[in-house]
């Protein structure tokens, strides 16, 4: 009997269905890092995708993906954008179309980033509209809308406005120019500059409420307390204080109490204590500028062309003239050395005091270095070019 070769063979027929099915699955999706190790579509969660036609559903993806489509923040096909709406790919809005959010209005065929249109929702119903467009006090989905350097800022009912810099949770820099009377940079009236780097602009708080500060306090009211501090009015004429910021405008802590300028003669702890404007305090009473040979505590004391050299005003010195102060230089320009007034000093120069050395250099334990630049350490803020040394970081920094 004849029997054909291919009858000999007996294949399961399970193994036979399961090579055709292998054959016809689709090839391995492909790893890859970025877009252009993509054949099309583009790289997410380290692999390769298709991208979404109009009217598919769509997500926003990473916005490190390499694109270099329109939508470059969404898995849609070029030219397409991701509905914040129905989250699906749909046609991007042009000039006054309808829109929920900034990325329904597409991106600007410039590709820059700042000439794409934004969401104006200010008057109802959203339209895209040219960016820097909504005024302050209107609302706003996104700070790229409202004009100039104004920021959409969120009012705690749900909606969001248009406000000026330093307003309500915008990052500020606190100055610590005053102990316990630091002002915060671009922080709007009503407000403070919290701790931080950067500090955050916030609401200061009314009379009876915690605080550390007088900054935090609204206006009229001072931070007062030993343990437990709180907001109160400040010291009225005659009530006792510690400090000038104490006392109520015009009223003055002038020996413990709150007091009116002194006059001529009258009892001070500084120039300020006094009600003539030209008067200095000299040894705890206010008086006229002291003449030369005049007893003084300072220079201040001191009339136009004098210093306070051993207790008494002297004439400072010109250069060559004999001196005997080293820490505090009686000459006119330059230090003291050596006992002779010398020229200011140029780099690497002796030095005892600010004055002493050219512009561009301080002195640092008595010889003239150059002023360091931003982000180098500092203690103090003659020792940087921008002349602000930041108090938290203690580095260089521009203003």
């Amino acid at each position: 009997m004849h029997i054909r070769a291919w009858a000999l063979v007996r294949i399961p027929l399970f193994l036979v269905v399961a090579a055709l099915a292998a054959a016809c699955e689709s090839p391995p999706e492909m790893s890859c890092y970025d877009g252009s190790q993509c054949d099309s579509g583009y790289c997410h969660d380290r692999r390769c995708e298709q991208r979404r036609g109009k009217g598919e559903e769509c997500t926003l993806v990473s916005p490190w993906d390499d694109s270099g489509q329109l939508g470059i923040e969404t898995n849609c096909r070029a030219g397409l954008i991701c509905s914040s709406a129905s989250r699906t790919c749909v046609d991007p809005s042009g000039l006054g179309g309808p829109c929920a959010s900034d990325g329904d209005c597409g991106v600007h065929p410039s590709y820059r980033h700042e000439d794409d249109l934004v969401c104006d929702v200010s008057a109802g119903a959203g339209r895209c509209a040219p960016p820097r467009s909504v005024a302050v006090g209107r609302k706003c989905v996104g700070s790229r809308a409202c004009e100039g350097e104004h920021r959409c800022v969120e009012t705690g009912d749900g909606t969001s406005i248009c406000r000026g810099p330093g307003a309500e949770r915008d990052v500020c820099r606190v100055r610590y120019e005053h102990p316990g009377r630091d002002e915060g940079d671009r922080c709007l009236p009503g407000l403070f500059c919290d701790d931080g780097d950067p500090g955050i602009c916030r609401l200061r708080v009314s009379r009876g409420m915690q605080c550390e500060r007088d900054l935090q306090c609204a206006e009229g009211l001072i931070c007062r307390g030993a343990a437990d501090k709180s907001c109160e009015y400040a010291s009225t004429e005659g009530e006792p204080c510690g400090r000038d910021w104490d006392c109520a405008k015009p009223f003055l802590c002038i020996v413990g109490s709150c007091s009116p300028p002194s006059p001529r003669g009258g009892p001070c702890y500084s120039k300020d204590h006094c009600a003539e404007r030209a008067d200095r305090c000299v040894l705890g009473a206010c008086a006229p500028p002291s003449r030369e040979w005049e007893p003084c505590g300072w220079s201040a004391d001191c009339g136009q062309g004098l210093q306070c050299q051993m207790g008494m005003c002297r004439a400072r010195l010109d250069v060559g003239d004999a001196c005997s102060n080293n820490l505090t230089s009686p000459c006119d320009a330059g230090p003291c050395f050596e006992n002779r007034c010398q020229p200011t000093s140029g780099l690497g120069g002796p030095c005892g005091a600010l004055g002493d050395c050219e512009d561009g250099l301080f002195c640092q334990v008595g010889t003239c270095v150059p002023r360091r630049g931003d982000g180098t350490v500092c203690e103090a803020f003659f020792e940087c070019a921008s002349r602000w040394c930041d108090p938290l970081r203690k580095v260089c920094v521009k203003l």
